[in-house]
C-alpha cells in the first residue's frame, strides 16, 4: 500500500488560495471532507485526493514544500 502524505488545513487553504477559515466552513457545509481528524480536532488531508477528485488544480508545486 503506498504511503499517503497528509497535509495540515493550511497547506490546503494555500493550494485553494483561500483561508483555512474558509476551508473549515467549506467542511461545516459539507463540501469537503478532511482524510483524518486528530484526537485534538486537526484535519488532515490526502492532498492528492483532491486533485483526483477535480478539487484542486493539477499540481504546479507542492504545498508545504519548500523548493
Amino acid at each position: 500500500m503506498p504511503c499517503v502524505r497528509l497535509v495540515p488545513t493550511g497547506d490546503v487553504a494555500k493550494a485553494f488560495g483561500v483561508s483555512r477559515g474558509t476551508i473549515h466552513n467549506w467542511v461545516r457545509a459539507g463540501l469537503l471532507k478532511p482524510d483524518v481528524v486528530t484526537p485534538s480536532g486537526h484535519l488532515r488531508w490526502d492532498i492528492d485526493r483532491l486533485r483526483r477528485e477535480g478539487r484542486l488544480p493539477p499540481e504546479e508545486s507542492d504545498p508545504g514544500t519548500d523548493l
